[in-house]
This record gives structure tokens, sequence and C-alpha cells, in this order.
């Protein structure tokens, strides 16, 4: 008995590290083109955030900061046009500069990959064995 346990958990770990295998990876993000659309991004700011935000404002007048972070994050979002991202990066006060990029879950792939289909059948419907 002990021996066909120890052997569906081989099984087990090894389907679970094919699948991990081949599943896809995170896309790579797009590089920032030089265009005329406005984008909005976060930036990593060097000092004190008000003084980065005073010197794009300064630098940038058609930029509209969207939001300032001071606990999670030291630094600010701001929304400006494509080819103006080069001009805030350059400034002194400007440590980093990420797009923003929204990602979604994809269930039909996701559930499998986690093996949710064996745990399904396992809980009654008020979620106890």
């Amino acid at each position: 008995m002990a021996c066909l346990l120890a052997m569906l958990v081989v099984c087990n770990i090894n389907v679970n590290v094919s699948l991990a295998a081949t599943f896809p990876e995170i896309p790579a993000l797009k590089e920032l083109d030089q265009s005329d659309e406005k984008v909005v991004v976060i930036v990593t700011a060097t000092g004190e955030v008000e003084e980065a935000v005073a010197a794009v404002s300064q630098a940038l007048p058609q930029s509209e900061v969207r939001k300032m972070f001071k606990r999670t994050l030291n630094g600010f979002s701001i929304e400006l046009m494509e080819s103006e991202v080069e001009l805030l990066k350059a400034l002194n006060e400007i440590e980093r500069v990420d797009e923003i990029v929204e990602y979604s879950a994809n269930l039909d792939s996701s559930v499998p990959f986690v093996g949710g289909d064996h745990v399904r059948g396992m809980v009654d419907p008020k979620g106890s064995n």
C-alpha cells in the first residue's frame, strides 16, 4: 500500500512539473515608441516626490500628474505624450520610468495548470470536505 501511495505521489509531481514546463511565459513589455499618443507611466523619484513633480511640471508643462505615491513607492503616475517619455527619463529628479501594462487572467488555461480540476470535487457546496 505504501509503495502504491509513493508511486502516485511521484506520478503527480511529474505531471505537475511537465505542465509547468509547458506554461506560456509572460509576454515581454513593449518598448516605448516615439509616437504622438498619450501614455500613462509610473515614475520613481530620486529624492522628494514634490520636488520631482515640480521639475517635471516645469520641463513638460503639457503633462498631467495623476497621483503621487509616498508609502508604497517614492514617485507618481503621470499622463504625457509618448514622445516626451525620453525627456522625462533624462531629468535628474527621475530615477525610473515604467509604462503601465494591463494583464488579465485566462481561467481556461490557469485552472488546469494549478490543478483546480482535481480539487473541484473534493468539497461539498458549503465548502467543507
